[in-house]
């Protein structure tokens, strides 16, 4: 009769694996207790006796043993001894018992977190320049290697250990495991977010910045839609009934809005969409730079080119109204449409530049046609921009033309908004 078979998930190491069910009592017994010795603080290997040799070689036969105790106290006795017990475990991997080969597994698994947690430790101690651990030459790179970004690496590491010791030697598993972690985080029901943290998904925001991981299209769309989930939101942004979304400033939120602006460069479609959108919501400026290049692709859809254009609206100098002005001859259809006393209005990328440059340069819209407009600090309601057709298009332009003619060098001496 074939056993039953059971999937379970660690939700500690965050580690998927299937079993039969007449050892899931074990694993389950086995996480709780790998937790507290991982917490142990033991050196992490015992001196040998010339008779330890031998006593491995007991406790992996052991392993296999008939009594379920007997088999647990040759695990535990295993993992205290530590990393010398890793070549008798890599070879009891081999064996032709499948007992063995499971227990031996799990038992190589735990003295490998427990060296690795001494490890990371040492890392945030910065001890022998901190023995750089998988991911560092990466973040530091986007963020610096001051304040907590030694911090924010080590909680990565805890939080998705299985994706980030891979980061630098196997960029083919961490794109399939990306893909896997982003479907089971978004899956992950209300009563059960305590498990998870902003560290979550900023480890997979920066495995996708390594060299080798390559994700498709609709990967990256649902990479993107982790940066405004709750818990990594909380990181940047707080929540104010009447005044919105109120950006959240220091060092560490500051440094989550260098990932995320790396991570937006990557993005492609839908999924700079809601990165640009994203950008918007948590306050950052770096974001111009996935803006522009957004603007420059003309293949984008209208409705993703538009909040590169509001994100000009957000952060854009006077000095950037020349180049947003290149677009005020691009008819693209943004899919924005009002009806307003039987008058149907719609929205043309040109609209939202000419919009943009206006508010950029501190006029009033009002003087420009856009009658309409709603403004809200420095953003606009998209669908209060359009005009009723193109005549009413081109008086807009040629009145701005005017007033940039006349006001150019007073508009560019105000410098910063």
């Amino acid at each position: 009769m074939a056993a039953n078979r059971t999937v379970a998930y660690d939700n500690v190491m965050n580690r998927p694996c299937v079993f039969s069910t007449v050892v899931c009592t074990m694993v389950v017994s086995l996480s709780a207790f790998s937790q507290a010795v991982i917490a142990q603080e033991r050196p992490s290997s015992t001196t040998l006796s010339p008779s330890e040799p031998e006593e491995l070689d007991r406790l992996i036969q052991a392993l296999g043993a008939g009594g379920f105790v007997e088999r647990q106290k040759a695990m535990q006795r295993l993992i205290e001894i530590g990393g010398d017990s890793i070549p008798k475990l890599q070879k009891a991997m081999e064996s032709p018992s499948r007992e063995v080969r499971f227990r031996a597994a799990k038992v190589l698994e735990l003295v490998n977190d427990r060296d690795f947690e001494r490890r990371l430790q040492r890392f945030l101690r910065a001890e022998n320049k901190g023995d750089p651990i998988p991911g560092w030459t990466t973040l530091k790179d986007i963020v610096g290697e001051e304040g907590d970004a030694r911090r924010i690496l080590v909680e990565m590491h805890r939080a998705e250990p299985k994706i980030m010791r891979l980061l630098e030697v196997a960029p083919k598993t961490v794109a399939r495991l990306i893909s896997e972690r982003t479907h089971q985080i978004q899956r992950t029901p209300q009563n059960l977010l305590g498990k998870l943290s902003s560290a979550n998904m900023a480890a997979i925001l920066l495995a996708t910045k390594l060299d080798g991981v390559i994700l498709s299209d609709l990967n990256m769309r649902y990479v993107a839609s982790l940066m405004s989930h709750q818990l990594f939101s909380k990181e940047l942004v707080s929540r104010d009934p009447q005044k919105g979304y109120i950006p959240v400033r220091g060092v560490r939120s500051d440094m989550f809005r260098k990932l995320v602006a790396s991570v937006l460069l990557d993005l492609k479609g839908t999924a700079l969409q809601i990165g640009l959108s994203v950008a918007l919501r948590y306050d950052i400026q770096d974001g111009l730079v996935a803006a522009d290049r957004a603007l420059n692709d003309k293949n984008l859809p209208c409705h993703v080119r538009q909040y590169a254009l509001m994100l000009y609206g957000k952060f854009g100098k006077p000095s950037h109204i020349k180049r947003l002005m290149l677009l005020l001859d691009d008819a693209s259809f943004c899919g924005t449409t009002q009806t307003v006393n039987n008058v149907k209005y719609s929205t043309q990328i040109r609209d939202v530049a000419l919009a943009t440059i206006i508010l950029i340069a501190k006029t009033d819209h009002k003087k420009f046609g856009f009658d309409r407009i709603r403004l809200n600090g420095t953003s606009f309601s998209l669908n209060t921009i359009g005009f009723a057709n193109d005549e009413a298009r081109k008086k807009a332009k040629e009145a701005w033309l005017a007033h940039w003619a006349e006001s150019k060098e007073t508009i560019l001496s105000t410098g910063n908004k």
